[in-house]
């Protein structure tokens, strides 16, 4: 499995010092990571109580170290379970043995990336979401005062999100010298992704911001704008974000009966071995000049056409699906239809013999989007629309 990470972590607009701790590990060599597979935690330190910051900082150093020393074969459950122990004893340890210091208290959240699945444990109320193909879904629930009120329907999420109680947490590592930390194992996708983050960042955005901005972006752009957005909305807490993004469950193999290489009877050139890329340029013709949108099943790239010196739109389908019979036939029927399409009102498909992979080339028209204009002019005029 072939992961990429990204994360940023900031004090906010109205806070001191940040007692966030976000971070990930996975080995360098590709036989150890098959074994051992990767990890990413987060942990935002309790700010009651004194010496958060040392909470979260030990609480990620721990699990980071008990996962890189254990053993690849223990079962991924059991090795959660070990992690929240030992952390949850040294920081409760800590806290216990300098009164003068004052307790100390953390949340803590691990993702194991192990053999297509993913293993969640989760104590406190930072949150983890899977976003694939343009839908989100929490993986966790909060430990919190305003999270019981929500499942037993006191409150709206509305009101939680406001609520003064909000950061009274039931349950968290430190707090006590034993702690129960909830399990959760998912089947993972090619092109999921994944989002760890704090509460100071999910009180200030919802959901469907999470997704978009998650699903539309690209990875190395995606913690910037959360976070950017949260402190825009004044936010009152630190606020951290990581990301991470399943490249690949396989190694690709294009030599398979379903390869497109193999039915168009071409060699595989050293660019299809990864995903297009901004400045790649594919058939020597085409230079790919920024992401346009994407979604669960492809990419649309602004281009160059080299051939014409006019921008194009490139319609390109994730590597994963190039070689699935049934996500293949659709795409090529949206092409082959796209190109017997000839009105002046409907997009004009330029069609592009001897492709090294599936992908359609549109006309780039400048301009508003649709969307843009339906949320700027309300309603449409009949005529118009």
């Amino acid at each position: 499995m072939l992961l990429s990470f990204a994360s940023q972590t900031s004090v906010g607009p109205k806070r001191s010092n940040n007692e966030d701790c976000v971070e990930h590990w996975q080995p360098e060599e590709h036989a150890e990571r098959l074994r051992r597979g990767a990890v990413a935690v987060i942990a935002d330190g309790v700010g009651g109580q004194s010496r958060g910051e040392v909470a979260s900082k030990m609480a990620v150093r721990i699990a980071i170290d008990a996962f890189r020393e254990a053993h690849p074969t223990v079962p991924s459950k059991a090795l959660l379970q070990q992690i929240f122990n030992k952390a949850n004893l040294a920081v409760y340890e800590d806290g216990m043995a300098d009164p003068a210091q004052g307790r100390m208290a953390t949340t803590l959240t691990v993702c194991l990336f192990r053999d297509r699945e993913l293993h969640l444990a989760h104590v406190g109320d930072s949150r983890v979401y899977l976003v694939r193909q343009e839908q989100i879904r929490r993986l966790t629930d909060d430990h919190s005062y305003t999270g019981l009120q929500l499942k037993l329907r006191i409150i709206t999420e509305h009101e939680a999100r406001a609520s003064h109680l909000r950061s009274m947490l039931t349950r968290s590592i430190g707090s006590e010298p034993v702690v129960r930390c909830d399990y959760k194992r998912l089947k993972l996708m090619s092109r999921d992704r994944i989002l760890l983050c704090t509460d100071g960042l999910y009180c200030f955005i919802n959901d469907g911001e999470i997704a978009e901005g998650v699903d539309r972006l690209n990875l190395d752009e995606v913690c910037p704008y959360l976070i950017s957005l949260a402190e825009r909305r004044g936010t009152d807490d630190n606020l951290s974000v990581q990301v991470v993004q399943v490249d690949r469950l396989n190694e690709p193999k294009y030599d398979s009966g379903n390869s497109v290489l193999k039915r168009s009877h071409a060699d595989t050139p050293k660019s299809m071995a990864h995903e297009v890329q901004v400045g790649d340029t594919l058939d020597g013709r085409f230079q790919i000049q920024e992401v346009i949108s994407r979604s669960g099943m492809a990419s649309i790239y602004r281009a160059n056409d080299q051939a014409t010196g006019n921008f194009v739109a490139v319609k390109i389908p994730h590597l994963q699906f190039e070689s699935d019979p049934g996500t293949f036939s659709r795409f090529q029927r949206e092409a082959e239809i796209g190109r017997k399409l000839d009105h002046p009102n409907i997009l004009h498909f330029i069609d592009v013999p001897g492709q090294s992979r599936p992908y359609i080339v549109m006309e780039y028209l400048q301009g508003r989007t649709l969307n843009d204009l339906m949320n700027e002019v309300r309603p449409l005029p009949l005529g118009d629309a």
